[in-house]
Formats: C-alpha cells, structure tokens, sequence
C-alpha cells in the first residue's frame, strides 16, 4: 500500500556558526499515513513540533491544518519519492490522497 511517511521534528541544529538548515535529532515521534483515493489524516503533531519531514512513496496530494484538514486535487503535489521538510504548527494534521495527476 502508497504510504506518507511524517517524521516529527522540535528544532533546528545549533552550530558554533548559529543554526543549521536540518532539524536535530533524534525525532518527536514519526507516524505513517496510507495514500488512497479519499483523503486521509494523520494524528495530530506533538506539543514541540515545529518541523515535519514528509516523504512519499507514491504520488500524493497533501494538505496541513489546524483542526479538520482535506486533501483536494489542488493541494500541494508530491510526486513519488519526493522528501520535503515543512514548518508547522503544534497540534495541526496533516492529510494526504492520491494525486490524480
């Protein structure tokens, strides 16, 4: 089964030169949601989440928000295999379907 794979991040690293552009580790937490054709919900993001890593297998449409959040086909598009980090919200969801493109 397509799976989106959220990894769950509070900071970025501190460096002697200030913060890098990669989130420390080790992670919050990490949670998977199936891609399929109606849209689906991750749980909500931990109180310290700040930044999550999303990736993938297949291509997807994802949506991020506060309480009740809908992927439609004019969500933003990942296309298989794709990695992106994003900046969120404690307690928001994340929501994912099948890309129809």
């Amino acid at each position: 089964m397509p799976t989106l794979y959220i990894t769950e991040y509070s900071h970025l690293v501190e460096t002697a030169r200030g913060r890098a552009q990669i989130p420390a580790t080790p992670p919050l937490a990490s949670q998977t949601v199936t891609i399929a054709a109606g849209t689906a919900q991750s749980a909500a993001f931990n109180v310290k989440t700040r930044i999550i890593r999303i990736h993938a297998d297949a291509a997807a449409n994802v949506e991020v928000g506060t309480v009740n959040p809908v992927a439609l086909d004019t969500s933003a598009r990942f296309a298989a295999g794709q990695t992106e980090f994003q900046g969120v919200t404690p307690g928001e969801k994340l929501a994912v379907k099948t890309s129809a493109a």
